[in-house]
């Protein structure tokens, strides 16, 4: 093995281990109380207070999965980046996917550790509408990235066209409503999360299949450059 492929396959390696613990974050999310962590602009904030202080506990579960996940992936996506920094597409996709993850590890932090107290005691009107903001940035990066890297060109070797095209259908759709969500339509949270989700349960088997190839990011560059 050369030191390249050892150096994508750590990468790789990062990239599925962080995707598992996002997976569990994702699950948190479903089972916390849909008006806190949904991201939509139009929500109650009294009823979201409510909400945020009958959690049972899965907002903290999110959290704290989400402060340790996401920045393996960060420094994952950060590597490949720099790996296939030839072939422009495929780096720009794994730069906002390491810049989304980093995103995502400030929202994860306010979902475990921020908005219960912020329920609690105080400022919750102002660290909601603030938490639905970064989540809807996070969430259009992730679908960004998915755009880039699952791009149906000719020849796109980072996986099965399957799951190219899947993952590219899927950003499509997540940046999609991120930006409408951003814009003030309401009731898109559900949608959002379920993007999210969906990304993720496809970067998984991406990444395992590229860090069972061995193959380092820089042999993406000639298949995707045409």
């Amino acid at each position: 093995m050369t030191s390249e492929e050892a150096g994508s396959r750590w990468a790789w390696t990062h990239v599925a281990v962080g995707a598992v613990a996002v997976v569990g974050v994702c699950l948190g999310y479903f089972l916390s109380p849909s008006l806190v962590v949904g991201p939509d602009l139009t929500v109650d904030l009294a009823a979201a207070r409510a909400a945020a202080l009958g959690d049972t506990g899965f907002m903290r579960l999110a959290g704290v999965l989400g402060v340790l996940g996401d920045p393996v992936i960060a420094v994952g996506a950060f590597a490949l980046a720099v790996e296939a920094r030839a072939e422009v597409r495929t780096a720009l996709g794994f730069w906002w996917l390491g810049a989304c993850a980093l995103l995502f590890t400030v929202v994860d932090a306010m979902t475990g550790f921020a908005l219960r107290p912020a329920a609690d005691a105080g400022g919750f009107a102002f660290v909601k509408p603030f938490f639905d903001g970064l989540i809807l940035s996070s969430s259009f990066s992730y679908g960004v990235s998915a755009i880039l890297l699952g791009w149906p060109a000719r020849g796109n070797v980072l996986a099965p066209r399957g799951l190219t095209v899947a993952l590219f259908t899927t950003g499509a759709m997540l940046a999609s409503a991120s930006v409408a969500a951003a814009l003030g339509v309401g009731g898109l949270g559900a949608l959002v999360g379920i993007g999210i989700t969906v990304t993720t349960l496809l970067y998984l088997p991406i990444a395992v299949l590229n860090l069972l190839a061995r193959r380092p990011a820089a042999a993406l560059r000639p298949a995707l450059a045409r």
